[in-house]
């Protein structure tokens, strides 16, 4: 997949896409507009519409084409052509020519999945079409994490008795199960019993069959119907009656409900493995290219001796390529890729995807004859024109950019009154925290019951440290003390900007928090639990202009950097539309 991906990276380099051809009316030959001794036929008109936003005039195209063809003409006269990374990208677009055609024409054409292969892939990939089954309930909790002593634990369970047999009253004295329970009056009960943190009445779930939810709450609610009510049960974290609101059982969805997407896949994997077939064929052909290892090694990032310009460091053909040339093509179109590239199997390889295949694709679709069809001339003399055109306007704003003083103190003052909002940094607050992590939080799907007992596990846990630092134990070791256990606590000293990481709440009560005291209680993150102690404050503050001056002076000079390029570009469409003659 590599392989393909630098092809498609190649044919797409400067950006313009693959089209074919309408059928016009009087002929792809018939010349449309004529501007400064250059002809734009209709086949350039529908080879660029494509690529324009969509609705384009006829007029507006000719425009955009007689500009380019414009700027191509001045690019040329003033050397910009001659220069490395110009000159390549040039190359490649010319190398780039056809290479699309040559696969979807010659290489993958007439591949078709037949209905045996497409249904063989069904039954291969049968578990990605079950949709699994699921299940909700509604629930009344009787927390007993916080109880210390037996006797707080059975005032618990007597709460939850109550509710329960509360629920029970309109289905009548000594009603026995299945207990169907109106979501109405569990909602009412709930309200009055449950110690669920927010609205008691809301819905858990729904859970898949293979959620890790605890066991003895899974089984409870798929031993119910929907609507009917549980018995009071234990759980980890304390008591519950649960009702059961949705229950939906596994299915696999048919065939032929997926069958034209399937074989849409089915297709794309066959196209994929002729491409990568056909391409390690070129490979294996070592008759029509070399790499000269030798050579080449010392052209390799890092390498930091000199290397003689005439020793051929590539072969593609007959074509020979001295080592500056490789180098300077790889670093101009494959930069980040060649700069990685410290090894020399991997800079080889590198070499061979993104410099040598492209030529021999090439030799391919020109054997073909697809790089002599007149849309794909058309092409080609559309993308070298766009892409030395705004060549050329970059330059040209590089230079008046380069000419205009600096930005005055003025200029700069201005625009730092009129960003003041942007300059201003809310009050800090440098902290001890201990974190009690929760790593099930970054999964966004997991259910909010789950979370609120993972919570709660993390401020208990929390509130016993806590309260061993506040008589004066030392963090460091309470940290460490952790580091064997499932879930070790980490410790950090940090600036939290005033507004983030903890509530609003929360922020209300740790501003005027005493500096040194722990904080008296740990609070939700959605990292986890963390408890935290008030080292320092640095108050609210707008950043002196001494210390954004740069930024503005940056900002200023890329505003004016891209007037000077919209003006240049639109200097050069007026002198277009000044001798452009529409046919």
């Amino acid at each position: 997949m590599r392989k393909l991906w630098f092809i498609l990276v190649f044919m797409q380099v400067c950006g313009i896409g693959w089209c074919q051809a309408q059928s016009p009316e009087d002929g792809p030959d018939k010349v449309v507009a004529e501007c400064d001794g250059e002809v734009i036929r209709k086949i350039d008109l529908d080879v660029a519409r494509p690529t324009l936003p969509a609705g384009a005039t006829d007029e507006f195209i000719i425009e955009q084409l007689a500009r380019n063809l414009l700027g191509q003409k001045k690019a040329l006269q003033a050397g910009i052509d001659q220069e490395p990374d110009i000159k390549w990208r040039l190359w490649a677009i010319g190398m780039n020519a056809a290479s699309r055609d040559l696969f979807e024409r010659q290489i993958i054409a007439g591949i078709n999945p037949s209905d045996e292969e497409v249904k063989k892939a069904y039954q291969e990939r049968i578990t990605n079409y079950v949709v699994p089954g699921s299940f909700s309930f509604r629930y009344i909790f009787g927390d007993t994490t916080e109880c210390t002593s037996k006797e707080q634990v059975a005032e618990v369970r007597k709460k939850i008795d109550q509710a329960h047999q509360e629920l029970l009253k309109p289905l009548g004295q000594n009603a026995a199960p299945p207990w169907i329970v109106a979501v109405t009056h569990f909602n009412e009960v709930a309200g009055k019993y449950s110690d669920v943190r927010g609205d008691p009445t809301r819905i858990a779930g729904p859970f898949t069959h293979k959620e890790p939810l605890q066991p003895v709450i899974k089984k409870m609610a798929l031993s119910l119907v929907p609507g009917e009510m549980s018995e009071v049960f234990s759980t980890r974290y304390g008591y519950e009656i649960i009702r059961l609101e949705t229950r939906i059982e596994d299915a696999t969805t048919e065939f032929d409900t997926v069958k034209d997407t399937l074989r849409q896949e089915v297709l794309r994997s066959q196209q994929n493995q002729k491409a990568k077939d056909y391409i390690q064929k070129l490979k294996d052909d070592t008759s029509r290219y070399e790499i000269y290892e030798d050579r080449f090694a010392q052209i390799l990032p890092g390498a930091h001796f000199e290397v003689p310009s005439t020793t051929a460091a590539i072969r593609v053909g007959r074509k020979l390529y001295p080592p500056g040339d490789i180098e300077d093509y790889l670093k101009n179109l494959y930069r980040k890729e060649w700069v990685r590239a410290r090894e020399k199997k991997e800079a080889m390889n590198l070499a061979w995807q993104a410099f040598i295949l492209p030529q021999l694709l090439h030799e391919e679709a020109e054997k073909a004859g697809y790089t002599r069809e007149a849309t794909e001339q058309a092409r080609i003399r559309i993308e070298k024109a766009s892409f030395l055109t705004n060549a050329l306007l970059r330059k040209e704003t590089e230079r008046l950019a380069g000419e205009l003083p600096k930005p005055t103190t003025d200029e700069i003052e201005d625009l730092y009154v009129l960003q003041s909002d942007k300059h201003r940094v809310a009050a800090q607050y440098q902290m001890t925290v201990i974190t009690h992590p929760i790593d099930e939080l970054k999964n966004r799907s997991s259910n909010p019951a789950r979370n609120e007992f993972l919570y709660r596990e993390g401020e208990k846990r929390l509130s016993d440290i806590l309260a061993s630092l506040i008589a004066g134990a030392s963090p460091d070791q309470a940290v460490k003390a952790t580091q064997s256990e499932k879930t070790p606590l980490n410790k950090d000293v940090r600036w939290i900007s005033k507004g983030l990481e903890f509530q609003e709440e929360t922020w209300s009560k740790l501003v005027s928090w005493p500096v040194g005291q722990w904080y008296s209680q740990p609070i939700r993150t959605e990292k986890g639990v963390v408890i935290v102690q008030v080292l320092d404050m640095a108050p609210e503050r707008t950043k002196p202009l001494s210390e954004v001056r740069s930024q503005l002076e940056r900002e200023l000079k890329n505003s004016t950097t891209r007037e000077i390029f919209s003006r240049q570009a639109s200097q050069m469409l007026d002198e277009v539309r000044a001798s452009l003659k529409m046919k």
